[in-house]
């Protein structure tokens, strides 16, 4: 009741309950309700924001100066402030607090915003082992709250920035992206990305080196689903070097050379997961069209479809089910309807199709060698179940499908 009174501006409602005896077993229940006036916002003052840009608080507030008081907002505007991860939350010593004030002018009350700032920027390094990268070291820079005019500070405006870079025995990498949040003043995100990625361990038989530039926005729908496009522009060169392996097929070494690659790429995302490090509930559902061509060297379209769905059982036990189909194929160019083998979908390896080395599961050259295909399928069903921690064992099973339409007389065997 009082939030049905607190939505439309009754701030000050009070309801009290009484309860009277109705005979064995029964009882009366009486509401009885003090709307009090309704109010309206005069001011929203926010303090305690030393680096942080008042108008990075204001524009994930749900209300402004004129609306009616809506207590149900405020308690929104708590949880999505808290969420930014900028201010000290619930639990902390100085926490976000966000509360109306009443002022010396009936029918208007102030919101009071008060914050305590956080450090929001990380510097994370380290090495690790993975059965696809080997042994590789890293250096990761984030700031969550940076601001790219504040040439002195370059913290305060909402912006995100983040720099990695990795080496090891087989990748090297570069990227780093900017992202603007609320671009021409809406709730539009914009992201810039540089990367470059070296990346010696697709194959024995060949080096994949990519160097470019991405541009994406993305447009939140709803609460939980957001529409994003992205344009990359990328230099790939594939060298084939035929000293490592005499027997290096020629379908391999035709895709020796460099290509300009022009992609834009379109994606909608439905997300209702509880975390994105250990999911217990909730699913994620997505669709997708590709297309190259655009200038480029590679003339290429492309559609995929799928999801991943939770169920958190009893004993912090998780069912899981995922499943993905993926559609690629050449659209004419220089390489003559012959999709570059950087294009082609893959499976197997730590990812997908567990129990087949790295990408090794599909189609194959008459040496052996993996080359993709163009349809993809690939579904799962895993039970995981902790073990101490943050530590979990899994029974999983796995099941998929790479189909080329590269037939025997070009070189390539197997489904």
């Amino acid at each position: 009741i009082l939030d049905y009174y607190g939505s439309r501006g009754y701030a000050d409602a009070r309801v009290d309950t009484q309860l009277t005896d109705a005979g064995p077993g029964q009882l009366h229940v009486v509401y009885a309700v003090t709307e009090g006036t309704k109010s309206f916002i005069r001011k929203v003052n926010i303090s305690g924001n030393m680096k942080t840009k008042d108008e990075v608080i204001r524009r994930e507030l749900p209300f402004a100066p004129g609306d009616p008081l809506n207590t149900v907002q405020l308690e929104t505007a708590q949880t999505t402030l808290e969420n930014m991860n900028y201010f000290e939350g619930k639990g902390e010593a100085n926490p976000l607090t966000i509360r109306p004030v009443t002022t010396e002018v009936d029918g208007f009350k102030d919101v009071e915003v008060n914050v305590t700032e956080k450090p929001t920027g990380s510097v994370n390094f380290g090495a690790g082992f993975s059965s696809v990268d080997s042994l590789v070291g890293f250096v990761d820079v984030t700031q969550t709250n940076f601001d790219i005019s504040d040439w002195g500070d370059f913290r305060g405006a909402g912006q995100r920035f983040n720099m990695n870079i990795r080496y090891g025995i087989r990748t090297s990498s570069f990227n780093t992206s900017w992202t603007e949040p609320w671009f021409l003043g809406q709730k539009l995100a914009l992201t810039v990305s540089l990367f470059y990625q070296n990346l010696f361990y697709l194959s024995n038989r060949y080096d994949q080196i990519n160097v470019g530039a991405s541009v994406g926005l993305r447009k939140p729908i709803g609460q939980h689903a957001y529409l994003e496009g992205v344009y990359t522009a990328q230099q790939t060169t594939i060298d084939v070097d035929s000293g490592r392996n005499d027997k290096t097929s020629q379908l391999l070494r035709d895709e020796d050379g460099d290509y300009l690659i022009s992609k834009l790429e379109l994606n909608f995302v439905h997300d209702t997961r509880d975390s994105v490090f250990i999911t217990r509930k909730g699913h994620k559902f997505e669709a997708g069209l590709m297309g190259a061509g655009l200038g480029g060297d590679v003339q290429a379209f492309g559609a995929n479809i799928g999801g991943q769905q939770y169920f958190h059982l009893p004993g912090d036990t998780i069912l899981s089910f995922e499943g993905m189909a993926r559609y690629v194929d050449g659209s004419g160019g220089e390489n003559d309807d012959r999709l570059p083998i950087f294009e082609r979908q893959f499976l197997g390896g730590a990812y997908n199709l567990r129990g087949f080395d790295y990408r090794d599961a599909g189609p194959k050259d008459v040496t052996g060698e993996p080359i993709g295909g163009n349809v993809s399928l690939f579904g799962s069903v895993e039970y995981s179940f902790p073990i101490i921690e943050k530590v979990r064992g899994a029974v999983f099973w796995d099941v998929g499908m790479i189909q080329s339409d590269l037939d025997a007389a070009n070189g390539s065997t197997g489904t």
